[in-house]
């Protein structure tokens, strides 16, 4: 049986995209690249993902409506952390509305967002 946990990156810019999956690189976790919302949605209904780092503002869906379109059952199985950088109040807030577990601001610290991951994958 399969235990790698897995991690689902989706951000419609191919260089933070890269620069997530090199800063989790990490021997017990799968990383999954989505280069925009619909293409997020659909693996996350395909997948059983563990983990999403979603980007708030992708072509085709927004991160906040990806989250607000998965199903309880898959939203209650997997951590969400909306990656953005939109930095008011009220983003955050509609963020945590919608589903996301965290919120995080871009730019961000490569080492703490792996720190962040790993604890909440242990």
């Amino acid at each position: 049986m399969d235990t790698k946990k897995r991690i689902l990156i989706a951000d419609d810019d191919d260089i933070i995209r890269m620069l997530l999956v090199d800063s989790l690189d990490h021997e017990g976790w799968v990383i999954e690249e989505a280069e925009n919302g619909k293409v997020a949605f659909d693996m996350l209904n395909l997948g059983s993902f563990d983990l999403v780092i979603i980007d708030c503002m992708m072509p085709y869906l927004t991160g906040m409506d990806v989250i607000a379109q998965l199903s309880d059952n898959i939203k209650d199985n997997l951590t969400i952390i909306m990656l953005t950088a939109k930095s008011q109040q009220t983003d955050k807030d509609l963020a945590m509305t919608s589903g996301a577990n965290h919120f995080i601001q871009k730019p961000f610290s490569p080492a703490a967002l792996y720190e962040l991951v790993d604890s909440l994958l242990k």
